[in-house]
């Protein structure tokens, strides 16, 4: 039985950040797959702390906490 949920963007940003981090291929893959099939808001806003994040332009978690 397919089960549905229900969470926040910054719920679902947090997951799919501390998931990239882990850096497994496997799981980078299935998280490219995710993003693509997200909302264009949701998803740019995605795309731009994972590129925060890998850039190195410090903890992009708690600047995007902060900015909310």
């Amino acid at each position: 039985m397919k089960r549905e949920y229900q969470i926040g963007n910054d719920q679902l940003i947090d997951h799919i950040l501390k998931l990239w981090n882990l850096g497994l291929e496997e799981s980078q893959r299935a998280l490219i797959d995710l993003i693509r099939s997200l909302d264009e808001t949701t998803r740019q806003e995605v795309l731009q702390v994972l590129e925060n994040s890998v850039s190195g332009e410090g903890r992009a978690i708690d600047r995007l906490r902060t900015s909310r």
